[in-house]
């Protein structure tokens, strides 16, 4: 046996022990028709383009809010550097393969249960407990948080409000956007959906879901752009950037005009930067340099 695959042998038996170690110290799973959580999650990967894995679906429903857990700790855990360039080093120079879970794939399905969830009205107060995790990764997975905060419901609202008056704009703005999606039916918040490559080097696709918008959500932004609250309008003017259908702008010039004489200058500053972007006539019609 040459020293390369040695090496290999012995890297990969160390990954093996490290693995049965973590599983062995995790809470239990929960199982549905004979298969853990993790495993029904791993379907999602497994649908054509542009298409949801209803089986899996299925199965997180029926799992519920016993996922939580699992699910929050996917999408807030972080593996080490030092251990996904283990991961790497291993699967380039080894014969024998294998095929790793990052935390950082995991976060896709996760959310995608999330969706699920919150569309069948299972989440809400059951998720209170997991709402400040959440809320921290705002800073770091500001689309992902906002995505689960949403689908948690109502419950969600005092800290995607908060999180309006982060310094960060990426923060502000996918926080705006859940806090205006949750005006709408939760059957009418969207879902739009794509796959990306594994970080892991694995080749594996990963499903990932995103917000999408239709015209349900103009008259969801306008209510926020008319918010008693001048934090809530000027993050609510800021994340009109997210709505690009040129047919939606004659609906949010009217409600972005008045705001170019707000009380608060953050709204003034917000709602023209707003309307230079989507409709640069108006914004020059109405003064705005």
């Amino acid at each position: 046996m040459n020293k390369r695959r040695q090496i290999g042998l012995l890297v990969g038996l160390g990954l093996v022990v490290f693995g049965v170690g973590f599983v062995a110290l995790r809470p239990r799973e929960p199982v549905y028709q004979g298969k853990r959580l993790h495993e029904w999650l791993a379907n999602f990967n497994r649908a054509g383009r542009g298409q949801i894995n209803q089986e899996a679906a299925s199965a997180i429903r029926q799992i519920g809010t016993n996922a939580l857990p699992f699910l929050v700790t996917d999408l807030c855990a972080q593996d080490s550097p030092h251990k996904l360039a283990l991961m790497q080093w291993y699967n380039n120079w080894s014969s024998l393969k294998c095929q790793f879970n990052p935390f950082v794939d995991r976060r896709g399905p996760a959310l995608m249960a999330f969706y699920v969830l919150g569309n069948a009205g299972k989440l809400g107060p059951a998720a209170k407990p997991y709402m400040p995790s959440i809320d921290k990764l705002l800073d770091s997975q500001p689309h992902n948080a906002a995505f689960a905060l949403l689908y948690i419901g109502t419950e969600s609202t005092p800290y995607l409000t908060n999180a309006l008056s982060n310094t960060n704009w990426l923060v502000r703005t996918w926080a705006a956007v859940a806090l205006a999606k949750l005006n709408l039916e939760v059957q009418k918040r969207g879902l739009n959906s794509g796959f990306t490559l594994s970080d892991s080097g694995s080749g594996q696709r990963i499903f990932r879901p995103f917000f999408s918008y239709s015209d349900d959500d103009i008259p969801a932004f306008v209510t926020n752009l008319q918010s008693t609250n001048g934090v809530v309008r000027a993050a609510t003017a800021e994340a009109t950037i997210e709505l690009q259908d040129p047919s939606w702008n004659r609906r949010l010039v009217p409600a972005l005009l008045p705001l170019l004489r707000d009380d608060d200058i953050r709204v003034r500053n917000a709602a023209s930067q707003a309307l230079k972007r989507i409709d640069p006539e108006a914004a020059v019609k109405a003064g705005v340099k």
